[in-house]
């Protein structure tokens, strides 16, 4: 029998005890598979004593933020495999967008069973509305089992578009590198993620008391590499007060700021870009 269990190590959860008498976010079978042995639990909301042994505050940061409203898991089996499901409900798509691309990896590609969608490492990764979801095993299900469970889960999701500052990115990014912050804590995350130090300092700057949303990627040009930060404020005069008041100076450190901003990249009404790690821009635009 092929078993596949899902990493918990990110965060420890509570495993507490399923009652279908709430809303189950699980699905009772879908294709051709049908429950496991082991039955489904909720993983949050969490108990004061779990949250306590929590082993990445950090992260659990960023799941509050983001405005984490549930999040249950549960085995499915067929004819000797088995594969686990985690399903993360979140308040909207925005909010699930900033879990989903703090969940995914450069070591992961886009999958044909849903966009958005990112396979690798023996998961796949569906953001449908304002539900993620994380399919360890996946390998065990044909492309059609798979898309019916994702459709099952959009007939109970959130169709609200996701945010327009995804879009904003020149195309040619490293694949599993976006990630977007709606606050502190997942700006935090994605500059540690992607291991972008310089950027730390901006947190404090970027103006999410303003409502700013933060997109970044990562983009290759042979042996040089540069991760690009766009930040986006509700109207083009909010973003322009809050540069002209200082708020907004962002001090990238010894490096000339002029050699960050983006030249030659796209702009957008009430966004504010900046490069680091690539010194050399190209002079047509939208191109790195």
């Amino acid at each position: 029998m092929r078993k596949t269990y899902l990493i918990t190590g990110l965060l420890v959860l509570v495993a507490a005890p399923y009652s279908y008498a709430q809303q189950s976010l699980l699905p009772e079978r879908f294709g051709s598979w049908e429950p496991g042995s082991r039955p489904p639990f909720v993983m949050w909301p969490r108990n004061p004593r779990v949250a306590s042994l929590d082993s990445r505050p950090e992260y659990t940061e960023l799941l509050i933020e983001s405005g984490m409203v549930r999040v249950e898991e549960g085995g499915y089996q067929n004819h000797g495999s088995e594969l686990e499901l985690r399903l993360f409900q979140l308040r909207d798509p925005s909010s699930a967008y900033e879990v989903y691309t703090s969940r995914i990896s450069s070591e992961m590609h886009p999958s044909t069973v849903w966009e958005p969608s990112a396979t690798g490492n023996g998961h796949l990764i569906l953001l449908i509305g304002n539900v993620v979801a994380e399919i360890a095993g996946p390998e065990n299900a044909s492309t059609a089992d798979l898309r019916q469970l994702a459709n099952t889960i959009k007939a109970h999701s959130d169709p609200t578009p996701l945010p327009p500052i995804r879009a904003y990115l020149p195309t040619g990014f490293v694949d599993g590198t976006q990630r977007y912050a709606r606050g502190p804590a997942g700006f935090r995350n994605a500059v540690a993620s992607l291991k972008q130090d310089e950027f730390a300092n901006l947190v404090d700057q970027a103006g999410f008391n303003l409502s700013a949303e933060a997109m970044f990627a990562q983009y290759r040009a042979g042996k040089e590499q540069a991760v690009l930060l766009l930040l986006e404020y509700p109207t083009p005069q909010l973003a322009e007060q809050h540069l002209a008041s200082g708020a907004g100076a962002f001090d990238l450190g010894e490096a000339s700021r002029s050699d960050h901003r983006t030249q030659g990249l796209p702009t957008f009404a009430g966004a504010e870009a900046l490069l680091s790690g690539l010194w050399k821009f190209p002079a047509k635009r939208g191109e790195l």
